[in-house]
């Protein structure tokens, strides 16, 4: 099983998908941020998948399902760091991430993080 790296920065869970993930791996790790984010007072999530230069369909719609949980869950979140390959392979699978908010790096995605939260606690 992959080990998954969790940080929380304040009231922020980054989720950093440091290697290639297989379809398991993948489940219990989209498991383990919906609970993590669940079980605690965490307000945003931004998974970090820079370090990856694939994305598969399974991977692809994964990120979708756990993205659109958190959000039911009335968290904010951020996928961070898709490279021009990935982004270009999503659209290709069909998976189009427009009510998904993205950035392109860290540094950015936790400020966008920040007042998306400050605008939802007014």
């Amino acid at each position: 099983m992959a080990r998954l790296t969790r940080m929380h920065l304040g009231d922020i869970l980054v989720v950093p998908i440091q290697e290639e993930l297989h379809d398991t791996a993948a489940e219990e790790a989209g498991e383990k941020i919906i609970r993590e984010a669940d079980n605690s007072k965490i307000k945003g999530v931004a998974i970090d998948i820079s370090a990856l230069d694939i994305v598969d369909s399974f991977l692809g719609r994964l990120l979708q399902k756990i993205a659109w949980g958190l959000k039911a869950m009335g968290k904010e979140v951020i996928l961070v760091g898709i490279q021009p390959e990935v982004a270009v392979a999503l659209v290709e699978l069909g998976l189009y991430l427009e009510e998904i908010n993205t950035a392109f790096e860290l540094d950015s995605a936790l400020e966008k993080l920040r007042e998306m939260i400050k605008k939802g606690s007014r």
